[in-house]
């Protein structure tokens, strides 16, 4: 658990950041994909930046694979977003 405040209140300023943009847009029923997409990108940089720089060589290509394959398997199965209604 992080416990810098500063880490913490950029966060917040990120997470009003990004749902004040989407309300104004108006996509609250893609939110969650958003909101997933976001979090998937978060993960991997976490991932690369952090999590890779302390393990060997090995560890670090079966890492990349796996991540790679789990990103396949979750864009496979995950739902499309619903299509925007055309306004007359």
């Amino acid at each position: 658990m992080v416990n810098d405040p500063e880490l913490i209140q950029s966060q917040q300023y990120f997470d009003q950041f990004v749902f004040i943009h989407l309300e104004r847009l108006g996509n609250l029923p893609k939110l969650p994909i958003v909101l997933g997409a976001i979090l998937l990108g978060v993960v991997v940089i976490k991932l690369f930046l952090i999590d890779l720089s302390t393990i060997g060589t090995v560890e670090r290509i079966v890492s990349f694979i796996v991540v790679g394959l789990l990103m396949l398997v979750l864009g496979y199965f995950s739902p499309l977003p619903p299509a925007a209604e055309e306004q007359t």
